[in-house]
């Protein structure tokens, strides 16, 4: 569903970067509302989405109404004036950019071995913490090492 957004956000955001050269028609507006509809009953009914908090998701219906009342009987962006496609293109971009924080924040569960047992136990972390763990692995793999005592060559006799 996040693809699905982000190549109407591109079809948009192209649209509006040609404002004032050779227009570019979005494929189909039409799909383009009726896929924001089955996001919005994704939002209320579905599991799929219960990560996204309240306050978030309430942002995205008012977001998406901003798109309904400006693409209503449209067939393409260029149908819409220079300040009505700033306003379809940033609730486009609102709705993008909360989706994609929420995505972060969804929890991604693994089922790992405990540890000194044959018992397996349920972790889950953020999506962005996931990241962040990564990289600050990757950092200290990569990075300069530090060694000293007997197993470095130092007699640590001074």
């Amino acid at each position: 569903m996040i693809r699905i957004l982000a190549a109407c956000f591109a079809l948009v955001l192209t649209s509006l970067a040609h404002a004032n050269t050779t227009p570019v028609a979005v494929k189909d507006v039409q799909q383009y509302l009726a896929e924001q509809q089955k996001l919005r009953v994704d939002l209320d009914k579905s599991k799929r989405f219960k990560h996204v908090d309240g306050a978030s998701k309430r942002k995205i219906l008012a977001a998406q109404d901003v798109l309904f009342r400006m693409l209503k009987d449209k067939r393409s962006v260029d149908e819409l004036n220079p300040d009505e496609r700033t306003t379809v293109f940033n609730a486009d971009s609102e709705i993008v950019a909360i989706l994609t924080d929420a995505e972060n924040d969804r929890p991604i569960c693994e089922n790992r071995p405990k540890i000194g047992s044959h018992m397996r136990q349920m972790e889950c972390i953020s999506k962005a913490q996931r990241e962040k763990d990564r990289e600050e692995t990757q950092r200290f793999l990569l990075g300069p090492r530090n060694c000293s005592g007997p197993m470095c060559g130092d007699s640590g006799g001074g």
